[in-house]
């Protein structure tokens, strides 16, 4: 029998199957950025975000939001603050306890008009859906010191793939920097924010040092 959870993730395949033009997958391994890549390609005026700017740091507060749910966060809100760069939108596969019809309808309502981003650990996510999927590939070695994860990231293949190679987008080095964000909104068609998106990303990068140093003191 089929449960609450199951007729919520049938409606949202739904959704993302009709309007797959408008949806853009970012498919990433844990540590690898992803709600900091959805923040950096939101940054384009083309592109949905639900409020703000999406790579504009509050002044009031030292980082986004942070989440009680989230296995093994609850216990370490600066390194939410610091590290992640979480929002409250929609994620794929959909968390139960985030599983609401708020959250679907809402969603619905926004990629009628908009494209948008939705976050997801599924590797073969450009598999499932014709949507554009922006996997995060290489290796990361902030995910070294934040989830003990070090595996090396193949890339994929496909039309509607673009393999992002997060130790370049996040690179302190300018040039390799510029150069894949440039080639990641030409593989999007949107306009780049390059200005305010390295700024977010030097302050990012800062706040992990930060981070690992508390770690290391």
């Amino acid at each position: 029998m089929k449960n609450k959870l199951d007729d919520y993730f049938d409606l949202l395949e739904l959704v993302i199957e009709k309007y797959n033009f408008n949806v853009i997958f970012i498919n990433y391994a844990p540590g690898f950025g992803g709600n900091a890549i959805r923040r950096i390609i939101s940054a384009s005026p083309e592109i949905y975000f639900q409020k703000d700017s999406p790579v504009r740091y509050p002044d009031n507060i030292e980082g986004f939001v942070a989440h009680e749910w989230e296995e093994g966060f609850e216990k370490y809100f600066k390194k939410q603050h610091l590290t992640a760069c979480h929002d409250d939108y929609l994620v794929y596969p959909p968390k139960k306890i985030k599983s609401n019809i708020e959250l679907l309808t809402k969603f619905y309502k926004d990629v009628k008009q908009k494209r948008v981003c939705l976050t997801t650990h599924k590797k073969d996510i450009h598999k499932v859906f014709s949507c554009k999927t922006i996997r995060t590939v290489g290796k990361f070695e902030r995910a070294e010191f934040i989830f003990n994860f070090n595996e090396y990231i193949e890339p994929v293949y496909a039309n509607n793939v673009f393999n992002l190679e997060v130790n370049k987008l996040f690179s302190k080095n300018y040039d390799e920097f510029e150069n894949e964000y440039f080639h990641l909104c030409s593989f999007l068609n949107i306009f780049p924010q390059i200005n305010s998106v390295r700024s977010f990303i030097l302050l990012w990068l800062e706040k992990q040092e930060r981070y690992k140093r508390d770690l290391i003191d």
